[in-house]
């Protein structure tokens, strides 16, 4: 053995001619023992070696040098690579050794082929790593089923052959209604037996063709091939009815499933997996909507086909809008209920009219949320907020927030990292949460107070009375701030009850130490009716509407060591 090839083996490789005319192979003297081959196995000819290879092989040395070949245009020959597995019949292992063989081919006078040189290595375990990754990204750990991204591969795979061949699947989206009680009773260890449990079910269903995967959470995929539009319905019943109506038993304890299920055809009803997903996700919401046996099938409603184009359409330029700052604030005054002096100002966003077809009052606001972009608009009019609060030192603002941005945590790391680094800002920031989005997420929303008031901010309860916050969450909730909804005011002229909820409510304020806002103040009498009472402010048309005007004076410029960069 050569120094060179002393070199090789130290590395762990092997090397080789290849004499392509004469189809033989010259290997260095370790190669046999390198791959680990019986001592009878014949190594000289190339096209011998081949016939040792293990048919999971997809890739060979004579393909790759063709393909090497056929981009050779100016006869000077090339270079070719190739990763291939030797057979276990003939090494002394129990599974076969994946080898990478790297190579450069020379040509005769003619240009032809003539021999070529490589190296050869084992990469058996960087194989298995690569597969392991594969499996990670296509399965669901949990049930063993492909997931979500592998799912929408086969449907992309069963429209494309729908296309072009004609023939006709039928997407399923199962959901598994009460999930989240059989986690909260039996705890999440059944919550997981389950999940693998209707795994099992769905794969012992599925026939050659068909398809079953994790969608997401309590949510199952599930593709019936060769299923046309008279068939899909009764496929779509028989899978639900295995789960349905029976008791299935877990280490925690019985537990009875009710699932719904929504289908869509492909391609009929979806020509990319996008499609097919909105599609299936659209029936499954009818299906949950009915009594009894809830299984639907799409329906393109035209009209519903228009909203989804146009919503398209619409989140398309909300997100231009976003991207290029085309939004703005604008200042409704909250005022002193004694004197009727601003006190404070709501900032609330607003699209600038140059935006070419978003709506720019406050209805975008609902339209957003139902694009789910309330959490890019909320952390916008934080910052732009911020700001403010930055450039004019006499400001006191109030600014609105979802509990989604809340407990997404981005919102809040962005207040509190520019709250360590501007603090005088904190005790001039009120932070306004929906009282709609409280009752469900009581806990969260309790430490979410907790952690703003000790950045230094105050709190408030936003359209108080609108929910179902009972006056015993007040103690618990610890607010600063409660805004009576607006709709109690308009009510109370002609309402007893209501007159006297809003008395109750203040009279209740007082003995909390908490202060209150009522919302959509609009005649004198309402606003003496409301000191009387002992509201401590008033907000409303009587005292100013929101506007696109800073209140009160720049009195510096934004610190270089802001996150202004993050709003721009």
């Amino acid at each position: 053995m050569d120094e060179n090839q002393d070199i090789l083996a130290e590395l762990g490789q092997a090397s080789y001619v290849w004499h392509i005319a004469e189809d033989r192979l010259d290997w260095s003297e370790n190669f046999k023992s390198l791959i680990g081959f019986h001592e009878e196995v014949n190594l000289e000819s190339a096209r011998g070696f081949e016939a040792l290879l293990s048919a999971q092989s997809q890739q060979t040395r004579f393909t790759q040098l063709q393909e090497s070949i056929a981009q050779d245009s100016h006869g000077d020959g090339g270079t070719y690579q190739c990763v291939y597995a030797v057979s276990a019949k003939v090494i002394s292992g129990d599974e076969p050794v994946w080898v990478e063989d790297v190579g450069r081919w020379y040509p005769d006078e003619n240009g032809k082929p003539s021999y070529a040189r490589g190296i050869v290595r084992i990469v058996s375990e960087r194989r298995k790593r690569e597969e392991s990754l594969k499996r990670k990204s296509e399965i669901d750990e949990l049930t063993s089923l492909p997931n979500r991204v592998h799912l929408e591969e086969a449907i992309d795979l069963y429209i494309k052959n729908g296309l072009s061949l004609g023939k006709s699947a039928a997407l399923l989206l199962i959901s598994l209604s009460d999930f989240d009680e059989i986690n909260s009773t039996l705890g999440f260890s059944a919550g997981d037996e389950v999940l693998k449990l209707v795994a099992e079910v769905l794969t012992s269903a599925k026939r050659d063709g068909d398809i079953a995967a994790r969608f997401s959470g309590a949510k199952f995929g599930f593709i019936f091939d060769n299923c046309n539009e008279e068939e899909v319905e009764s496929a779509a019943r028989r899978l639900t009815s295995l789960l349905n109506g029976k008791v299935h038993l877990t280490s925690c304890g019985p537990v009875a499933l009710k699932a719904s299920a929504g289908a869509c055809l492909l391609p009929k009803h979806a020509i990319n997996p996008h499609e097919a997903i909105g599609s299936v996700t659209a029936a499954l919401h009818q299906a949950q909507k009915r009594f009894g046996l809830k299984v639907s099938v799409y329906d393109p409603d035209p009209t519903l086909v228009e909203k989804r184009a146009n919503d398209a359409k619409l989140l398309t330029q909300f997100a231009k809008a976003i991207e290029d700052g085309a939004m703005h604030l604008a200042f409704q005054p909250i005022v002193g209920a004694q004197t009727h002096r601003p006190e404070f100002h709501e900032a609330l966003l607003r699209m600038t009219p140059e935006t070419e077809g978003v709506i720019q009052d406050a209805r975008f606001l609902g339209i957003a949320e139902r694009l789910g972009l309330m959490r890019l608009l909320d952390r916008k009019a934080l910052e732009m907020t911020l700001d403010v609060l930055e450039q004019c030192t006499d400001a006191v603002v109030s600014v609105n927030v979802t509990y989604d941005s809340i407990a997404d945590g981005s919102w809040t790391s962005t207040l509190r990292e520019r709250l360590l680094l501007v603090p005088d800002i904190a005790p001039r920031l009120i932070v306004e949460i929906t009282e709609s989005q409280i009752v469900s997420n009581m806990e969260e929303t309790v430490a979410a107070i907790a952690s703003m008031q000790e950045m230094g901010c105050r709190v408030a309860i936003d359209d108080f009375g609108a929910g179902y916050t009972s006056f015993s969450h007040l103690k618990d909730l610890n607010v600063d701030i409660i805004k009576i909804d607006g709709s109690f005011s308009r009510e109370m002229v002609d309402n007893k009850k209501t007159r006297s909820f809003l008395e109750a409510m203040q009279w209740l304020s007082n003995r909390s130490s908490v202060e209150t806002v009522i919302e959509w103040v609009e005649d004198a009498d309402q606003a003496a009716q409301f000191k009387e009472w002992g509201y401590t402010y008033l907000q409303g048309e009587l005292f100013g509407m929101p506007l696109p005007i800073l209140p009160w004076e720049r009195k510096r410029e934004l610190s270089t060591k802001t996150f202004r960069s993050r709003s721009s």
